[in-house]
């Protein structure tokens, strides 16, 4: 058989595409020449090359990887506030009822809000809890809504993500190196963690935004359907 004319079977599972399994039948007369076949279940990847379809598909990969990622990371923070609520509880059963309260208790709160605050934005931006402050944006059609989200995580939302990033972590990296704790008594001694939080918390939410933009771009491309569309 002639290595250079082969017949390959494509099987591409698509989410978004009412989840049917798409058969490509992909000929590949040369390595350096791929053509997609038109023997596709749907009109979503119709008029793609190869190299275009894996390309998406990979690209999909990606997105879905850092979905599941972040959604992991919202059901732990889910147990952080529960935890918060009971040390708030606590907290004010100590000072009505037993008229105290310690250092310990008051930081341990913030120190847990701030990581709930921070490790959760990528969660909250998973499933589009950020407040919209619009009037525009819900009027618009699925690709339109789509193009103001590619538009908005490009020039808003990543340089604003990189730009805590890059000026967080040294900041990050003196409190680690000293192991720095609470000024007050009484107090927290590992205030470094919860710095730490900071860049790991707009990390995770640069990453979310990633994967919003890849949906939104694929939208545009109409490769994907929108969420609340098919809802």
């Amino acid at each position: 058989m002639n290595p250079n004319h082969f017949l390959c079977l494509l099987t591409l599972r698509s989410n978004y595409c009412n989840e049917l399994k798409l058969l490509a039948i992909c000929e590949v007369w040369r390595y350096d020449r791929f053509t997609l076949a038109t023997n596709i279940g749907t009109d979503c990847l119709a008029g793609f090359s190869f190299q275009a379809v894996f390309m998406l598909n990979l690209l999909k990969v990606f997105s879905g990887a850092i979905d599941s990622t972040n959604e992991a990371v919202g059901r732990m923070v889910s147990w952080v506030s529960l935890l918060l609520v009971l040390v708030v509880f606590v907290d004010v059963v100590m000072r009505y009822l037993f008229k105290t309260s310690f250092v310990f208790t008051q930081e341990l709160e913030w120190h847990l809000f701030a990581f709930i605050f921070l490790i959760g934005a990528g969660y909250t931006l998973l499933h589009d809890g950020h407040v919209r402050v619009d009037i525009i944006y819900q009027r618009l059609s699925p690709k339109g809504r789509a193009w103001v989200n590619l538009i908005g995580v490009i020039f808003f939302l990543i340089p604003g993500c990189w730009l805590v990033i890059s000026t967080s972590w040294k900041f990050v990296g003196n409190s680690f190196s000293m192991l720095e704790g609470s000024p007050d008594p009484g107090g927290i001694p590992y205030r470094f963690i919860v710095k730490g939080t900071m860049t790991v918390g707009y990390a995770l939410l640069l990453l979310q935004g990633l994967s919003m933009g890849l949906n939104a771009l694929l939208q545009v491309l109409g490769v994907e359907t929108d969420e609340k569309e098919k809802a």
